[in-house]
């Protein structure tokens, strides 16, 4: 009786460390194939991002980089909310594949640098939607991503109209 159960017990340790074990090896794996993100724009738009993002399995978002000192050195839920000056450090640093850009109302010099780090860079770069979906007795806002080759026309416009000339790096 006493030997049956000292052989369950090791049994069982042995089959919890094991799943353990498993486990943690799937989740790194997991990991690894992920894709590590950075939004610009911590407003709504961006925290909504944020959401839709840890919905998915496809990007870790790593920080933030707003243009407003509204939550620069706060954390939206865990992630850290950097200046805009702290881009290229960022992007270096936590070895950034793609940016989301959240901010609607991002001025084209701005818009301008994050392109051209991008590009530098090799990082997608991608543009965050949204778009409300009716419901019968609640409205529920969708994030959608959409390249930034979608758009570069609009933004090309308006920073000549801004600056007076062509963008270069277009």
């Amino acid at each position: 009786y006493y030997v049956f159960g000292a052989a369950c017990q090791l049994l069982f340790i042995t089959l919890i460390r094991f799943a353990h074990r498993i486990a943690a090896t799937e989740k790194r794996r997991r990991e690894k194939r992920q894709g590590v993100a950075l939004i610009v724009g911590a407003g709504e738009l961006g925290q909504q991002t944020l959401q839709a993002l840890r919905g998915g399995s496809e990007y870790r978002v790593a920080c933030i980089i707003d243009t407003e000192n509204e939550y620069v050195g706060l954390a939206m839920d865990g992630v850290p909310v950097y200046d805009l000056s702290k881009l290229e450090r960022a992007l270096k640093e936590y070895k950034i594949t793609c940016v989301f850009l959240s901010e609607p109302h991002l001025e084209a010099a701005d818009r301008a640098k994050i392109l051209k780090l991008s590009r530098e860079n090799h990082i997608d770069l991608r543009e965050s939607v949204v778009g409300i979906e009716v419901q019968p007795q609640e409205a529920k806002p969708d994030v959608r991503f959409v390249s930034v080759t979608e758009v570069d026309e609009k933004w090309a416009e308006e920073y000549k109209e801004q600056f007076g000339e062509d963008p270069t790096f277009f």
